[in-house]
């Protein structure tokens, strides 16, 4: 049962984003890239929840990892002054529930406090080679809407342009870190 929710899943997620991107490229706009990329993240998604036999709950918060960004570039990173940093936030509390399952599926290492830091170190860096590939993009494509670029979202005359990455760190962490702490108190809650 769990694999055939998580494949549903997969195909929910790939066929809209197959979607957007088609509708992007007929717009010629430069965030179909981005839906490239998330196409390729649900698929290395679900591979890994293959490969470790993960539940099907972890997989499909994964995939729904990509959501906030997927909607942010339809519009809400412009009209939504904050929604850069909600985004930022929901993505990883929800791709932390992931790697977390990963991490217990791949090791017997079982410690609470050592695998707590283990999980929010290997969060914290996804998030931080989201925001290089974030500052690679924009010297290579400059400014706009993408993943790829310096966007709407990423600054605003409140604050400049480079301390938008360590805002989004911060959110990133606050996201990991509310996820992880109570994945771990309802583990604790579960076991009495």
């Amino acid at each position: 049962m769990k694999r055939k929710t998580a494949l549903v899943a997969a195909i929910l997620f790939l066929f809209s984003y197959i979607v957007m991107f088609v509708m992007m490229l007929l717009e010629k706009r430069l965030t179909a890239i981005d839906y490239v990329l998330v196409i390729g993240m649900i698929v290395i998604i679900y591979v890994i929840s293959l490969r470790y036999d993960l539940p099907s709950y972890a997989t499909v918060l994964g995939m729904f990892f990509t959501l906030p960004h997927a909607i942010g570039i339809q519009g809400l990173y412009a009209e939504i002054i904050y929604y850069d940093f909600f985004a930022h936030s929901l993505a990883m509390a929800l791709i932390t529930v992931f790697i977390i399952e990963v991490a217990y599926a791949m090791t017997d290492f079982r410690k609470r406090v050592g695998m707590f830091v283990l999980i929010v170190l290997a969060a914290l860096g996804l998030g931080a080679i989201h925001e290089i590939i974030e500052y690679l993009g924009y010297i290579l494509l400059g400014v706009g809407d993408s993943l790829l670029q310096l966007g709407t979202g990423d600054f605003s005359t409140n604050i400049g342009v480079w301390e938008n990455t360590i805002i989004d760190m911060i959110f990133n962490g606050a996201g990991i870190i509310i996820s992880t702490t109570l994945w771990f108190l309802f583990r604790r809650v579960k076991k009495q």
